[in-house]
C-alpha cells in the first residue's frame, strides 16, 4: 500500500507540516524518513530535527527543522518510509 505526500504548508521559518494520502502508523514521527534538501543551491538544507504529532489530524506530521528556511530558496522534501 503506497501513501502519497499530497501537502505541504510553512507554518514558521523552523516549521513545516506535510499531508498524505491517509492516516499515517506511528513510525511516520521518526525524523530520520524525512530530508529537506534546498534545490537551486541558494541556501542550506536543513535537518528535520522532529517529527511531531498534529492533533486530530491523523494524516498529517509537522516537521521542526534545525535551521530556518530561507527566503526564497527552492526547497524539495521527501518521506520515506
Amino acid at each position: 500500500m503506497t501513501i502519497a505526500l499530497l501537502s505541504l504548508s510553512v507554518h514558521h521559518e523552523r516549521r513545516l507540516r506535510v499531508g498524505f494520502s491517509q492516516a499515517v502508523a506511528g513510525g511516520a514521527f521518526s525524523a530520520a524518513l524525512y530530508t529537506i534538501t534546498c534545490a537551486d543551491g541558494t541556501a542550506s538544507s536543513p535537518a528535520v530535527t522532529k517529527a511531531l504529532v498534529v492533533a486530530n489530524s491523523p494524516a498529517f506530521v509537522e516537521l521542526q527543522l534545525g535551521d530556518d528556511l530561507a527566503q526564497g530558496a527552492l526547497y524539495r522534501v521527501s518521506a520515506v518510509g
